[in-house]
């Protein structure tokens, strides 16, 4: 049994306006988030729009026709036999089993359909757009919280990308603010040495626990068009030792980030 609170016409009126000015606050929220979504989109559009609709290349790879498929489909394929299925569970997930039903227009009833997996979905794209993906505020300041807590942090991008290319990477590494930050930016760019090929790479500016590399004849996919230097990139973070030339151990105290022990919520940035 709940006791029941009796308020007086003013306690009424306060928890009213009180209730009110929380609610105004949330619709501005509300609004000022969906009007830089708005705003951001159009910026996008009109600085990346160009690129897409008149150069005709590709936009991981600036290499290839716009169409071009970079990345060999295999894998979607073996996600989608009946043994790879089974082995991952698919068909026991209830949220699946609910996303597969479809309606029988003639009997009006849902009908369950394959769960298929594909390489890239509209739908999660528009959603992640809409909720303010691309407006993540904090970013910046979650790469400087690892920075600054020993985390390893490594910015790689294929000089052939141009959705995330390496103009815009170089941007975001020299505006971070970590206590390393001056001596990361007045730090030049040394050759990527990999096996007997010579320092033809690429270029790599590190410091510290934080390095960004610029890999040459690569595009979005680095590992696709680079694998044996990716893995190599790869075995050097793992090691502690630095990119350019797999020496080290590199200039820093940093550790790697260590799975069995994840931050816990209490450690995290408020």
């Amino acid at each position: 049994m709940v006791a029941s609170t009796k308020l007086s016409n003013a306690e009424k009126s306060t928890c009213v306006s009180s209730s009110a000015l929380a609610l105004s606050r949330a619709v501005l929220r509300l609004h000022t988030c969906t009007k830089s979504i708005s705003t951001h989109s159009k910026g996008r559009d009109n600085v990346e729009g160009p690129y897409y609709f008149y150069s005709g290349r590709n936009m991981y790879d600036i290499r290839r026709p716009a169409h071009d498929t970079i990345v060999p489909q295999d894998f979607v394929r073996f996600l989608g036999l009946a043994s790879t299925r089974a082995a991952l569970g698919i068909d026991s997930i209830p949220e699946l089993a609910t996303a597969a039903m479809m309606t029988d227009t003639a009997a009006g009833a849902l009908l369950p359909q394959p769960f298929t997996y594909a390489s890239e979905s509209e739908e999660v794209y528009t959603a992640f757009t809409r909720a303010g993906d691309y407006l993540y505020p904090a970013f910046l300041a979650d790469l400087e919280y690892l920075l600054d807590h020993g985390v390893r942090v490594i910015l790689m991008h294929g000089d052939a990308d141009y959705i995330a290319n390496w103009l815009g990477g170089e941007a975001v590494s020299l505006a971070l603010n970590h206590s390393q930050a001056n001596l990361f930016r007045t730090t030049p760019y040394t050759p990527l040495v990999f096996g007997d090929a010579g320092p033809d790479y690429g270029k790599v500016r590190e410091f510290g626990n934080l390095s960004f590399a610029v890999v040459h004849d690569a595009g979005h996919f680095v590992s696709f068009d680079q694998p044996a230097l990716a893995l190599e990139l790869f075995r050097r973070a793992m090691a502690s030792l630095d990119l350019p030339m797999g020496r080290g151990p590199t200039n820093s105290s940093a550790f790697p980030f260590v799975p069995d022990s994840p931050l816990t919520a209490e450690a995290l940035p408020r």
